[in-house]
């Protein structure tokens, strides 16, 4: 693994020399978007039902759709980030999170420094041979180093694109917040690439559906749904 990386830095650094010979900037008049650089959602946010009996006669009565006591009923476990009792106005819009952002310069930068991933934070400076020696590298300068960190950082992270879902009345609330991992149509999200953006991590939402048993009423139970909210460069799956 060590070894791409170097062979990584000696092109970035050849790259660094070249851009500063003339400007590259991205325009910054919207918000960055994973679209806007060629990405695309994949269908992994695996909600799935059991089928139901399309009966009309079984939906909840405007009288079992009490907002107040619902909302009772869930009370700390309701997530308001994620769930939504009234159509979202945006419900067709789609929200994205990606640890970068852009600068005054159109420049991609993070968000959140601190948070860059382990594999990168021991830097460039050296490269640990077979014998077990540290070999310093031509990247010395603290300045470079973080460039190649971020670099790297922005090319194998994977954004998370969250859309509005709308389950129908027989849940409640009806409407959540999914979240699908974002790939790129020409290239691949790990060096050497092969590897593309999975589910790494799912967020636990607390809802409520109604359901109707042979020959009883019918009535909300508490029902529990995962979405995904975190997504990592992996190898596919077979």
């Amino acid at each position: 693994m060590r070894a791409w990386l170097f062979m990584l830095v000696v092109s970035i650094v050849s790259a660094t020399a070249s851009r500063r010979r003339g400007t590259h900037g991205i325009s910054n008049s919207h918000p960055m978007s994973p679209n806007d650089l060629g990405l695309e959602a994949s269908d992994n946010d695996d909600l799935e039902f059991p089928p139901e009996s399309p009966d009309p006669r079984l939906d909840p009565r405007l009288a079992d759709l009490n907002a107040t006591a619902l909302l009772r009923r869930l009370d700390q476990r309701f997530n308001p980030h994620m769930l939504s009792v009234e159509r979202p106005y945006s419900i067709s819009s789609r929200e994205y999170d990606f640890p970068f952002r852009k600068n005054k310069h159109g420049r991609l930068v993070p968000k959140h420094p601190l948070e860059m991933p382990k594999y990168l934070k021991g830097g460039f400076k050296s490269v640990t041979m077979p014998n077990g020696k540290k070999t310093p590298t031509i990247v010395q300068s603290d300045r470079l180093n973080l460039k190649i960190q971020t670099t790297l950082w922005a090319h194998t992270a994977c954004p998370v694109e969250f859309r509005w879902r709308d389950l129908g009345k027989r849940f409640w609330p009806r409407y959540i917040k999914s979240g699908s991992c974002v790939n790129d149509k020409a290239r691949s999200c790990s060096i050497p690439p092969g590897m593309n953006c999975q589910p790494a991590a799912k967020i636990k939402l607390s809802l409520l559906r109604w359901f109707c048993r042979p020959r009883r009423a019918c009535s909300w139970h508490d029902f529990e749904l995962e979405v995904v909210n975190k997504c990592e460069c992996k190898c596919p799956k077979n």
